[in-house]
């Protein structure tokens, strides 16, 4: 599994793969919580807030994706 195998370099010392794991961690919690969000206002159907949502998401993901 990709997590074990970066846990693993972590916990001998290398620098670079936690900064590495921190980064694609972080990125993915923002990923989750925007589709939860997202999830959550199309529940609701918000439908002018999900929009607004979606349009964060596509220029957060190109942010990301640069």
């Amino acid at each position: 599994n990709d997590i074990n195998d970066d846990l693993n370099k972590i916990q001998n010392g290398d620098i670079n793969e936690l900064i590495k794991f921190q980064k694609s961690t972080r990125e993915w919690v923002q990923e989750l919580n925007e589709e939860f969000e997202f999830a959550q206002l199309k529940k609701k159907n918000r439908l002018s807030e999900i929009l607004f949502l979606a349009g964060q998401m596509s220029y957060t993901m190109s942010e990301t994706t640069v």
